[in-house]
């Protein structure tokens, strides 16, 4: 069972986070998951609760944003190596091999951002039908 948090709390949390408390250290203090944690800060559970939330995957972070940047080029610059080499696009799996990327769900947000900023190309539910725009 999930224990229950009065507003106050929730946007204490919030204003914690935004203010860069790890989530590691949000959790310790407030007795909960880290999961649980996120989810407070990002605003999945408590949704009706003001207070500043923070988005999954970029914390207002300078660093964090040019490790996702850094990640990114290092996906395109597989992809590319890859349809040279096999003519034809890399499966998740096949990114995950070839790159410092440790999880295929990982690897499948990092080609949902991509896809957003229009940097690849792919068809939903189709394998290996990543296109480089």
């Amino acid at each position: 069972m999930q224990k229950r948090f009065t507003d106050e709390q929730v946007v204490e949390m919030r204003i914690l986070r935004s203010n860069g408390l790890s989530i590691r250290r949000l959790a310790d203090r407030f007795g909960i998951s880290r999961s649980h944690t996120s989810g407070i800060c990002t605003g999945l559970y408590y949704k009706d609760v003001s207070g500043p939330r923070t988005r999954r995957m970029y914390v207002d972070c300078e660093k964090r944003t040019i490790l996702v940047q850094e990640r990114q080029e290092e996906i395109l610059a597989f992809i590319t190596q890859f349809q040279e080499q096999e003519k034809y696009p890399p499966s998740i799996r096949d990114i995950v091999e070839g790159t410092s990327i440790s999880s295929t769900s990982i690897v499948s947000r990092y080609l949902d951002m991509l896809e957003e900023n229009g940097k690849i190309s792919r068809k939903a539910a189709t394998a290996r039908t990543l296109r480089i725009v």
